[in-house]
């Protein structure tokens, strides 16, 4: 699953490229709660994220000031 910072596929397996991303970027997970599940940094243009073992719900991905809603099933 592939997401440019302009538009999402839905639902995710919890296997997650961000797209359009830069070496350094700030990249923060949160659950629906606001509670950071995952965070780390952009690497290249694409940064994989392995979110496999979050549980089923709704999850905001941060890219800089993209706001990405993603669904983990």
């Amino acid at each position: 699953m592939i997401f440019q910072l302009c538009s999402i596929f839905n639902p995710s397996d919890g296997n997650v490229t961000l797209s359009a991303t830069h070496e350094g970027d700030a990249i923060k997970v949160s659950d629906m709660f606001g509670n950071i599940v995952w965070e780390g940094q952009g690497r290249e243009i694409q940064t994989h994220l392995e979110l496999s073992y979050l549980p089923l719900g709704m999850y905001v991905v941060n890219c800089n000031e993209h706001v990405i809603k993603m669904i983990k099933k």
